[in-house]
């Protein structure tokens, strides 16, 4: 958890002026991590990773999509 934290202000702290919409919910940044780690104590870790990633996969599919069709703002 404590990683995730290190790496997430670090981040924030060298892209949010490149990057300002990238950074909105910032919040996010410091409770998923520590969401992810949790589940991964608490149940077998290959399900855990699996789950995880195709949930991300569908996120970017549906976010890429959204941006390639002009329904969501690029900038």
């Amino acid at each position: 958890m404590l990683i995730g934290v290190i790496l997430q202000a670090t981040l924030t702290l060298v892209l949010r002026h490149e990057f300002p919409l990238m950074f909105s919910n910032q919040t996010l940044g410091f409770i998923v991590p520590g969401l992810i780690a949790y589940q991964l104590v608490r149940q077998p870790k290959l399900p855990t990773v699996i789950a995880t990633g195709s949930v991300t996969l569908m996120t970017y599919v549906v976010l890429t999509a959204g941006i390639l069709l002009g329904v969501m703002p690029t900038a």
